[in-house]
């Protein structure tokens, strides 16, 4: 039977999401457990529906290099006087004098006892960065803490005095710029691939060749540069996003709960659930990795895997994840009651799961640290 308090965590969440005809805006907490962590700098971008212009840096083989010299941007629609140059989420004045503010000044009020640092796992702040933080602290100088609220919290030109509505997106160019969903980009990009950049302006122009596009900052307008546009029009298009990417992959994820065809999560429901509910500590152990020591893990280039410790919270925290309801849209784990069940990546073994933790060691691709302040 499903956990009740999963259900009803559900039926609120749908609730709050399903706005017919309006972009679906979840808030930070949902987004937690939406996306992984790798991506939660990239949110923006994954729920934007809308009518946008796009800039592709990279098409056929030929580059356009005004994304990394700065996209122009006017007060006019002459195009005359000063520009500011736009990279990257930044705005720049024409002495490139930074126009937004990107400084890493996140200074959560925590004790050092409270923060677990998280890549594929989260586990308590080592001897040595405990006394790192300490001696910072002395020196009137507090690191940056990436969290869940500090990277969600970000948008592209939020803290700009410029504020359009625009982001970034990578893509192959092996693909080219149509091809540029977050999840692809993400999990493949440490591999030996070449990767061009989409820039998207929101916009309710439709033409491009009067030499400008226009952007709003509330009620004043802005008109970008986009004369080279007319010569090379291979870099540039309309695009209206009818769905975002996340409305797509919660259509996905309806059409596999529906069809119940998630092979592992079968697996798992027919064969895994039963030992929870028996409580069979050994048959639970088979569905994860093997227990792997501090040393091997150095000599193999594996993570420490730690013998499991099966106590009630990690039953509850199970059962409540073996359901076709706790699915999460990336399929890369299940929502349980405070932390995520996490697939085991098929390169590790035949296991199914690898861990329970929270929702800060679901990753795509990378190991850089997210901290999480309990």
């Amino acid at each position: 039977m499903s956990n009740p308090l999963f259900i009803l965590a559900t039926i609120c969440l749908s609730i709050s999401l399903n706005v017919i005809g309006k972009s679906i805006k979840p808030d930070i907490e949902e987004l937690r457990w939406i996306l992984p962590a790798d991506a939660w700098r990239e949110s923006e971008a994954y729920l934007a529906r809308d009518h946008y212009f796009r800039i592709s840096s990279d098409v056929g083989g030929k580059r356009y290099l005004g994304g990394v010299d700065g996209i122009k941007l006017f007060e006019n629609s002459e195009l005359k006087g000063d520009p500011y140059f736009i990279t990257y989420g930044r705005v720049m004045d024409k002495n490139k004098n930074l126009l937004c503010d990107n400084s890493n000044s996140d200074r959560p009020g925590y004790k050092d006892k409270q923060i677990f640092v998280c890549d594929n796992f989260c586990r308590e702040i080592g001897e040595s960065w405990r006394e790192s933080l300490v001696k910072s602290r002395k020196e009137g100088e507090v690191p940056y803490t990436p969290t869940y609220q500090s990277e969600l919290a970000r948008t592209a030109f939020g803290n700009c005095k410029i504020k359009i509505v625009s982001f970034s997106k990578n893509y192959s160019t092996d693909q080219g710029p149509e091809k540029d969903d977050i999840s692809y980009s993400l999990t493949n990009f440490f591999s030996d691939i070449d990767w061009g950049t989409n820039f998207y302006f929101k916009t309710d122009d439709t033409d491009f060749n009067k030499g400008y596009i226009t952007l709003k900052d509330g009620d004043k307008k802005y008109y970008l540069d986009v004369r080279f546009c007319i010569k090379s029009p291979q870099f540039c298009k309309f695009v209206s996003l009818d769905k975002s990417e996340y409305e797509r992959d919660l259509d996905r994820l309806e059409k596999i709960k529906k069809e119940k065809s998630f092979a592992r999560l079968n697996i798992l429901i027919k064969d895994l659930k039963p030992c929870v509910l028996k409580k069979d500590k050994d048959c639970i152990k088979k569905f994860f990795p093997k227990p792997v020591s501090k040393e091997d893990a150095l000599m193999y280039g594996e993570y420490p895997y730690e013998e499991l410790a099966i106590d009630d919270e990690f039953l509850r925290e199970l059962l409540a994840c073996l359901d076709y309801e706790s699915l999460l849209p990336h399929l890369l784990a299940f929502r349980g009651i405070n932390k995520a069940c996490i697939f085991n990546s098929f390169n590790i073994g035949e296991n199914y799961l690898l861990k329970i933790d929270y929702p800060e060691a679901v990753r795509f691709n990378s190991d850089s640290a997210i901290y999480l302040i309990k």
